[in-house]
């Protein structure tokens, strides 16, 4: 059975994010690589590395600021330094502030995701004007597609608004500590979803939070789609790089 419009654009945005999963890790590792090669000093790459998400960083942790101050949550510190964690994770900037209850905890932690989303659809769509590409291909139009692909990159600055969504969309996906409280507002929203169906409220409640969740399905898995070919342009790049430099000046294995 064909998958319907609705369905269609689910299984777009789960494809996309499966993509960016898959893909985002190893192109950080090998742009930490190309640093590392290039530096020969683990935090001297550590430090280029940051730099070049630096303007995705600054979103992210703005987003939170900027969410945490209207919903009333004083903040103490923000920084925009990299740090290596405890755990040997890279922390590459954070915001101070107070612990607060679930529902503001969860909006602060989703801001940079919702943030970098819009900065990337507007790099892509508006300024690069690049959404009629994934029509032309799902039509099988790859001649079409290829033309539209080159006029964006021909664009005026083209080079600096890819660099911008490269930085923004790698650098846009909550942390851990940012998803802390997500488990405990999808029960409450399963609860409160419960007692609307035992109240028989359900088919209204889904007749208009179908449209509204369909349409922000969308804008992600465009979001997405546009930060997933990026990265698979990248990665390519990076990897062949940091070969390159690791032939000419052989060092022991990069670690954060």
């Amino acid at each position: 059975m064909d998958a319907g419009p609705g369905q269609a654009i689910w299984l777009w945005l789960i494809g996309s994010w499966l993509a960016l999963v898959l893909l985002q890790p190893q192109v950080h590792r090998r742009l930490q690589g190309v640093f590392y090669q290039l530096t020969g000093h683990p935090a001297h790459a550590i430090l280029l590395y940051s730099l070049a998400l630096l303007p995705g960083v600054v979103l992210h942790e703005a987003s939170h600021w900027l969410v945490a101050t209207g919903l009333g949550v004083r903040t103490s510190r923000v920084s925009f330094r990299p740090k290596l964690q405890t755990n040997g994770a890279l922390r590459l900037g954070y915001v101070e502030m107070q612990r607060v209850d679930f529902i503001r905890e969860s909006l602060i932690g989703i801001a940079p995701l919702l943030a970098g989303t819009v900065v990337v659809l507007v790099l892509g769509m508006s300024v690069l004007r690049i959404g009629d590409v994934g029509e032309q291909l799902t039509q099988g139009s790859w001649r079409t597609a290829g033309a539209l692909v080159m006029a964006a990159v021909r664009r005026p600055y083209a080079g600096i608004w890819l660099y911008l969504a490269f930085a923004v969309s790698n650098a846009m996906f909550p942390s851990p500590s940012d998803r802390r409280a997500w488990p405990f507002v999808g029960v409450a929203l399963m609860a409160v979803t419960a007692l609307l169906i035992y109240l028989g409220l359900g088919l209204r409640l889904w007749g208009v939070l179908v449209p509204a969740l369909t349409g922000a399905a969308h804008g992600l898995a465009s979001a997405f789609t546009f930060a997933a070919a990026i990265d698979l342009v990248a990665f390519p790049l990076l990897w062949c790089g940091e070969l390159m430099l690791a032939r000419l000046r052989p060092l022991s294995p990069f670690q954060v």
